[in-house]
């Protein structure tokens, strides 16, 4: 048969069957569209014989006659003229373009698994089976688009897995009506997943956390693939770029559906496919660069890791997915660092903080809690009980309205008129609308003294504005950052309305368990209970010196620590060229004070009050989850003063214990009486918000070469909290990426 003819019916075949894959290269020239058409008809036909076939028997010896016949045409291309439609422009691909006989072999053994593999025990053997059946298709693609770069191939690599772990993820229902399961069995028995749970389709919380955990997976192969295409041949770049916009946006769709694939099924739309051919065919495009394109480094770094707390444990999830060696040092016996746990000195031990919680703005946590797999361990509320002036009302945004209309009901409630209604939705607008040139500006005035100069009414700051900030600033008006302010409303205007998601299980068990169980399977170190003393650089390395005299070499160095604590594990000279650069050690600290009354039955429905004029408490968090420092007592209310002055209450206990039965009685007198009093002072001692501290901050790379931070304290925007060290954590493994020449962006630019 002529080599035309045989071109031909390849492109038939591709255009009638090709579905994603075939609207991928119709921008290609015309003698690469044709090789593509020719690789994939290669496949299909691959995949008809198996399916065909009328048992695994049959289709085992189908495959081996494929098999068989591609070897011989290969070797002798001289017979593929007559030896069918297909076979002849096969092989003139093959030769044309230089393609590894290899790959295609490879392809066929990844189809030979699906005929006697129906599950897998561990990612390290679904990731042999997505690099046979995708990466290798996209290697032998490759080379009909031609690249620049030899590490194109393990790029190229990367996308076949980002690719084929979408398919996984969409089909895990059609997949299941064949008997298949793709999630690794070690990954469903962490999520305490039945497999056939899966087979008999019943879905379920632990399912939706593992699929979305696979979801971010696959998009860190998506983001490790990204330096491919620029170093593809520029005429095969649209062809990448609708490839990658077609998963991607399958990848997209899972998450609109909320990764339900029992019930929906997460496809685009022909119209959608075309769409983005049309785009990327006429789309403006900047010059391309002479000369090979820069490539980053993917020799595996070793990062030590200061801190077990959320700013290190998300440092190290990005990190680890790029193939760094990670340790992470942690003095507590438990990961978590003060977002699960807080020390009481007189006990001398670590008692669970039952004060976790993060908020709808607070993307960085949703994101990180996603990755990990633990959004199911966490439920949304809203709704704030408020005292203020003698008068309890509740502050809960109406889903019905937009920002910062949808907070008028709970105003008219806490007895607001309608002028100073007004008044505080023209003052939430401008705060919103703030440029980040104001930034200093802002940064120079009090909150309390922007309230005058805008005219808040006293009565609308006692019952709006005080109890509406302590929600997401530990830190009392008058001594706050109006461009704290303005960071935080520009967040909540995007979100949605303002709720807030808290623990259903004790936050230990989040961080110690989940977030253990997610670094123990990427290959991190984790040194627990290793109290870190020195950190210092000598012989072109990084040194971590721990309690024990042992002293451990990296490449870099994460500190996540307290300021304070910056200062006492770095060489004097070290701390003085940091300071000497950011200033940070001028950021004032607001010490806080912790009362917890616990309850033998639950007080009221899970829900948050926000005590304002009740001194020493600015804030309470009625948690009905089981804590480990309860026995007899397994409900507790939570009363944090972060704007007080503790230090007045731990010189007279009395005073404390007076406060707390004032506010027992007269605010949370309901039922029983607490059967356990529990106060601890001067902890979480977090920075202030206050003026000038947005220009003290220090960014996540420092002045000394290898050498980062991560900590609330840090340039995030975000003040001292879960969300900041969260925020902090991606920021610093960004520009350590960056550092290797990746581009990766975790965090949206505010």
């Amino acid at each position: 048969m002529k080599l035309k003819a045989s071109y031909r019916h390849c492109w038939k075949l591709a255009k009638r069957t090709g579905k994603n894959f075939y609207y991928s290269f119709v921008t290609l020239p015309r003698e690469k569209h044709m090789a593509m058409c020719a690789i994939y008809a290669w496949m299909r036909l691959l995949d008809d014989c198996v399916d065909d076939a009328s048992g695994p028997q049959e289709a085992g010896q189908a495959l081996e006659q494929w098999e068989k016949k591609t070897r011989e045409l290969l070797a002798d291309p001289a017979e593929a003229g007559d030896s069918g439609t297909l076979w002849p422009a096969f092989v003139d691909t093959v030769q044309r373009y230089n393609i590894p006989d290899g790959y295609f072999f490879e392809i066929i053994r990844g189809v030979r698994m699906d005929l006697t593999i129906n599950s897998y025990q561990s990612f390290d053997e679904l990731y042999e089976y997505c690099y046979c059946v995708a990466s290798v298709v996209g290697l032998a693609c490759l080379h009909v688009m031609g690249f620049t770069h030899a590490q194109a191939k393990k790029h190229g690599e990367w996308l076949g897995i980002a690719f084929q772990l979408t398919n996984i993820l969409r089909d895990i229902k059609e997949d299941a009506g064949r008997g298949r399961i793709y999630l690794p069995a070690d990954e469903l028995q962490a999520f305490k997943i039945n497999p056939n749970d899966i087979l008999e389709l019943r879905w379920s919380r632990e399912l939706h956390d593992l699929v979305e955990c696979y979801s971010y997976r696959a998009e860190t192969y998506y983001l490790k693939a990204q330096p491919l295409f620029d170093m593809v041949l520029p005429d095969a770049r649209p062809t990448l770029e609708i490839m990658s916009e077609i998963y991607g946006g399958i990848l997209r769709r899972l998450r609109e559906i909320h990764y339900d694939v029992f019930n929906h099924r997460a496809a685009l739309t022909r119209r959608a496919k075309l769409m983005a051919v049309i785009r990327r065919r006429f789309a403006k495009r900047p010059a391309v660069p002479s000369g090979e394109a820069a490539a980053p480094d993917l020799s595996p770094g070793k990062i030590a890791i200061v801190g077990g707390g959320a700013a290190g444990l998300a440092a190290a999830v990005v990190l680890s997915e790029f193939g760094y060696e990670i340790s992470v040092f942690e003095k507590k016996k438990m990961l978590g660092g003060k977002a699960a746990w807080f020390s009481d000195a007189r006990r001398d031990e670590d008692l669970e903080n039952p004060t976790h919680f993060w908020l709808t703005p607070h993307a960085s946590s949703a994101r990180f809690f996603s990755m990990v797999g633990a959004r199911r361990l966490f439920e949304l509320r809203s709704g704030w009980r408020v005292l203020a002036k003698n008068k309890v009302g509740t502050l809960r945004p109406s889903e019905r309205l937009p920002f910062p209309f949808h907070w008028l009901p709970s105003l008219r409630r806490l007895g607001l008129g309608w002028q100073e209604c007004r008044s505080i939705m023209q003052a939430m607008f401008r705060l919103a609308r703030y440029d980040r040139e104001e930034e200093i500006r802002l940064d120079r005035l009090t909150f309390r003294d922007w309230l005058r100069f805008h005219k808040q009414s006293e009565n609308s700051v006692e019952r709006f504005w005080k109890p509406f900030l302590s929600i997401g600033i530990p830190d009392r008006i008058s001594r706050l950052s109006t461009c704290q302010v303005a960071f935080f409303l520009q967040q909540v205007a995007v979100s949605g309305p303002l709720g807030w998601y808290a623990p259903t299980v004790p936050a230990g068990g989040i961080y110690d368990g989940v977030c253990r169980w997610f670094l123990h399977s990427r290959h991190v170190e984790i040194r627990t209970d290793e109290d870190v003393k020195s950190v210092f650089y000598g012989n072109d390395q990084w040194n971590v010196q721990t309690g024990d005299g042992t002293t451990h070499t990296f490449d870099e160095v994460v500190v996540t620590l307290s300021r304070e604590l910056v200062g006492q594990i770095l060489q004097p000279k070290d701390y003085a060229v940091l300071t000497a650069r950011a200033q940070f050690d001028q950021l004032g600290y607001v010490p806080s004070l912790l009362a917890q009354l616990e309850f033998r039955q639950p007080l009221f429905e899970a829900s948050s009050y926000t005590l304002l004029n009740e001194a020493p408490f600015t804030w309470g968090i009625a948690s009905p989850v089981a804590r480990a420092s309860m026995t007899q007592a397994p409900f507790s209310v939570t009363l944090v003063g972060s704007d007080s002055r503790p230090y007045v209450f731990t010189e007279n206990p009395q005073l404390l214990n007076n406060r707390l039965r004032e506010i027992w009685e007269n605010i949370l007198g309901e039922g029983e009486a607490p059967v356990n009093t529990e106060l601890w002072y001067g902890v979480d001692r977090n920075f202030a918000s206050e003026p000038g501290s947005f220009a003290h901050r220090p960014s996540q790379e420092t002045s000394l070469p290898g050498l980062w931070l991560a900590a609330d304290w840090t340039k995030t925007g975000w003040p001292a909290g879960l969300e900041g060290s969260i925020d902090s954590g991606f920021r610093c493994a960004e520009k350590i990426l960056e550092k290797r020449g990746w581009k990766i962006r975790l965090v949206p630019e505010a």
